[in-house]
């Protein structure tokens, strides 16, 4: 995977971390801490970033452990608090950008307000954490983060959804996947194939291909739902024994009306087309957005009034499952069930 661009930082006063940097011929020096006693060597020897090992002991236990006496890195420590000097440590499997994010969020929690790091760069985030089991001390950073990303669903949500299932964070990953079922396009199997390059190595390949299975058969829910909606006003007519001619007065101009969506051939959104360039977002638009003014056989004719009562009660039922469907459940899916009406809430 390449490297994407470095965290994007609102500019702050010289407070910020970036003002606490400095540049040198042989890379970057982050003083996370300033009067830290580790500093640590990262991407390949070019960049450092300066740490307190208490706090790095504190967040992670296997810091803790690298750094007790037991170890070489801890021994090297104590020399070096005896000479009043940090001590550099090498970790050469490790990127400079998601490793100083990380010392920042468990250093100085508020400072990751400053940044904006990238989808591919909060999964590079997640392996170092993962790495180093600090996933409980950056949780918050890392919510706060990807929450950035909520309102552009044009965005790698996948990605993002993935993030937020590797950390626990239920109401996140609820909302993602969310808005990966009512406004993804194509295929979730395709999707899960295409972002498998950007998935880090503490992800299990398997587990990408399960939730697009999961959001496969939540839009197909949705699907069959949407379907009954627009045939249940029709049902209740049909059944309550109207003449012919009552029946057509009511559902012939509501069937037109409809037409763009139920006919396979037709250029707008409609039932065939959702995940094929079109998505459930952009089918319940269709529909909503069609006017009330129903077509009948002599234009010059009235609108049956009878006909848009039932086209008013699709338009509530659609209004209801948009706002009742909240997402994929983590509690679920850890045991194989998929619950369209849970909400997410489990005893």
């Amino acid at each position: 995977m390449s490297a994407p661009n470095p965290a994007h930082k609102r500019k702050r006063g010289d407070d910020s971390p970036s003002g606490r940097s400095l540049t040198k011929e042989e890379g970057m020096l982050e003083r996370v801490a300033p009067d830290g006693d580790i500093i640590f060597i990262l991407s390949g020897g070019t960049d450092k970033v300066q740490v307190q090992s208490s706090v790095m002991k504190s967040a992670s236990p296997v810091f803790s452990a690298m750094l007790a006496g037991h170890f070489r890195e801890g021994q090297m420590l104590q020399e070096a608090a005896e000479s009043g000097r940090p001590v550099e440590i090498s970790l050469p499997g490790d990127d400079f950008e998601p490793f100083k994010l990380i010392c920042i969020a468990i250093h100085r929690q508020a400072n990751t307000t400053q940044y904006w790091p990238s989808e591919e760069l909060l999964m590079r985030i997640l392996q170092i954490a993962d790495k180093y089991n600090l996933i409980d001390s950056v949780f918050l950073s890392m919510e706060f983060w990807t929450r950035k990303y909520l309102p552009d669903p044009t965005l790698n949500h996948f990605l993002l959804m993935i993030i937020c299932h590797q950390i626990n964070s239920q109401e996140l990953f609820q909302l993602f996947s969310r808005s990966l079922v009512l406004n993804h396009k194509g295929s979730f199997m395709s999707l899960a194939a295409e972002n498998e390059q950007h998935i880090c190595d503490s992800v299990p390949r398997g587990l990408i291909y399960k939730l697009a299975c999961a959001l496969e058969e939540m839009r197909a829910t949705m699907m069959r739902r949407i379907t009954k909606f627009i045939n249940a006003e029709l049902m209740a007519r049909f059944n309550n024994g109207h003449s012919d001619k009552e029946t057509s007065s009511e559902i012939i101009p509501y069937y037109r009306l409809l037409k763009g969506v139920l006919d396979s051939y037709s250029r707008n959104p409609g039932l065939h087309s959702v995940g094929n360039d079109y998505s459930l977002s952009d089918l319940t638009s269709q529909i909503m957005k069609i006017e009330t003014s129903f077509p009948t056989e002599h234009p010059y004719k009235a609108t049956p009034p009878s006909a848009i009562p039932v086209y008013m009660a699709l338009l509530r039922r659609l209004r209801g499952l948009n706002e009742n469907f909240v997402g994929l459940c983590l509690d679920c899916l850890e045991v194989d069930k998929l619950d369209f009406d849970c909400r997410g809430i489990h005893k």
